[in-house]
């Protein structure tokens, strides 16, 4: 059977140049472990960042949709409510 152009083809894994799959496997979880850390402090920044925004922009759209702050209250009564029943007995919400 012949190859079509562009087709990939089989590497052979004693070829120059090219990594072997149990060097690729080996350095994989080494670099994984420097940099998970690094990306879980990004995201937590930005996940705090982002539910500040979303606090105020639902704050906003209660105001000018003429909830008073006593009705802001208890949304938020009602949300930590419903965020403290959820937890686990060890105080994690499983959720990061």
């Amino acid at each position: 059977m012949a190859d079509k152009p562009g087709a990939p083809h089989a590497v052979d894994p004693g070829q120059s140049g090219s990594p072997k799959a149990a060097d690729v496997a080996a350095t994989k979880p080494a670099n994984q472990a420097k940099e998970q850390p690094q990306m879980i402090q990004a995201s937590l920044g930005e996940r705090d960042r982002a539910i500040k925004i979303l606090a105020k922009s639902i704050f906003r759209e209660l105001k000018m949709n003429g909830y008073e702050t006593r009705q802001i209250v208890a949304l938020s009564s009602e949300l930590l409510g419903l965020v403290t029943t959820n937890m686990k007995p060890d105080g994690m919400d499983g959720g990061g």
